[in-house]
């Protein structure tokens, strides 16, 4: 092989410091980006959603920020109370009802402008959150 051929070249970068520490505070920034996510996850249950006891699992692991809720096509409340209201018609109308079922509806169970709600709200928060130092 040539050896002899061998080229050594010194790089030297100055302001590596600098960048370092505006990484540091995007690092610091995107920790504090996790609770910001429950919480306004959790107000746009309550405002937009008018839910009185707003339900969020926070499913983060590792480098990941995950949070999720269950939504019902139907208040369950409503069943429950109707439910124990009417036992005795209960039992009469289902079999009425059981034999011309329609099946199950097509629309979406979230509504397409609640979707949107949630969609501007996290870009609104994520951007406020999250600026280059």
């Amino acid at each position: 092989m040539a050896d002899e051929d061998t080229t050594n070249v010194i790089v030297t970068v100055e302001g590596v410091d600098a960048l370092m520490n505006k990484f540091a505070t995007l690092e610091t920034q995107l920790v504090e980006l996790r609770g910001d996510l429950v919480r306004e996850f959790t107000d746009w249950q309550r405002q937009d959603m008018k839910r009185r006891y707003p339900a969020v699992d926070d499913e983060s692991q590792g480098g990941e920020a995950t949070v999720a809720t269950n939504i019902y096509p139907r208040s369950r409340l409503k069943r429950a109370r109707a439910a124990a209201k009417s036992q005795g018609r209960a039992i009469r109308r289902r079999a009425r009802v059981a034999v011309g079922r329609a099946g199950s509806s097509r629309r979406p169970i979230l509504r397409p402008e609640l979707f949107d709600s949630l969609v501007k709200r996290m870009t609104v928060m994520v951007e406020d959150a999250l600026k280059w130092p």
